[in-house]
């Protein structure tokens, strides 16, 4: 009987062990859904036998994800100024063509004015097409419609 008692108490104590294992790796997927992937093992218990494989690949996966989150948070911080820097770069040419335009509306100027402003609308029109231009090569690289070839080459070359 004393036999039958001690097994019945191994047994709930090896049942409650293994449902601790259980309940934290449940822990740790519930806040990766959440958006923490640090996973530290921070009980002895784990380490061992599949356990020990299931928390090192947790903790790889997070590290993975944390980097992965890390890279896109850099790259949407990137797109950010790259948008504000293309907005201030086609700001300035249209500015500029606003007010040579105005000008050409003043019938007090002489001709040589108006042919100078001209000539100046001409050169910010250049500008901004060449500046469109720049925008749709980006983001044909974005798409992957353009593909960049790097060479290594000397810099005299």
């Amino acid at each position: 009987m004393a036999a039958l008692l001690a097994n019945g108490i191994w047994c709930y104590i090896s049942y409650r062990l293994e449902y601790r294992k259980y309940l934290e790796v449940i822990k740790y997927l519930e806040e990766f859904e959440t958006g923490n992937y640090e996973y530290h093992m921070k009980n002895n218990y784990m380490r061992t036998g599949v356990y020990l494989q299931i928390t090192e690949q947790l903790e790889r996966m997070g590290l993975a994800f944390e980097t992965l989150k890390r890279r896109l948070t850099e790259e949407k911080e990137k797109t950010k100024e790259l948008v504000t820097d293309i907005s201030h770069q086609l700001k300035t040419p249209v500015a500029a063509l606003e007010i040579s335009f105005e000008l050409l509306q003043d019938e007090s100027l002489t001709e040589q004015e108006k042919q100078e402003f001209l000539e100046r609308g001409r050169k910010e029109t250049k500008k901004l097409s060449h500046l469109v231009g720049v925008l749709t090569n980006v983001s044909r690289l974005e798409a992957d419609i353009i593909k960049l070839c790097p060479k290594e080459a000397g810099l005299k070359d």
